[in-house]
């Protein structure tokens, strides 16, 4: 359809498993990169955490943030972390703060935190100096 010559363009393209994954792998770390860079230039965010649990019956821990881009309010996937067998509020927490010290993000930027109910009472007492 595109002819001799993209054909063999094509070909030349290197799709081994390991190439394919590493390509995956640079991409999902730049979209975090830009993520992560616009909710510092945000400075406010909000969190939104959720476990879950996947096919195979492991916990997951799940989290959304929204902020403020230039005129828009964004919301966007942040983490999806797995959690040990033996979970609670507080390694949830403890999962989330690991993930925002990693992002360079801090609770004293963080507006609010929305769960499923669970226990967000140690969030607030992290706000406070």
């Amino acid at each position: 359809m595109l002819g001799p010559d993209a054909v063999k363009d094509i070909a030349e393209v290197p799709l081994s498993d390991n190439t394919i994954a590493s390509r995956i792998d640079n991409m999902s770390t730049d979209i975090e990169s830009h993520v992560l860079e616009n909710i510092r230039i945000s400075r406010k965010f909000a969190l939104q955490v959720d476990e879950s649990t996947d096919i195979s019956g492991h916990s997951q821990l799940l989290a959304n943030a929204r902020f403020v881009d230039e005129n828009a309010i964004r919301e966007n996937f942040l983490f999806c972390k797995t959690l040990p067998e033996k979970n609670n509020w507080r390694r949830n927490f403890s999962v989330t703060l690991q993930y925002l010290n990693h992002g360079e993000l801090t609770w004293e930027n963080c507006t609010s935190v929305c769960t499923d109910g669970a226990n967000a009472e140690l969030c607030e007492q992290n706000k406070k100096p």
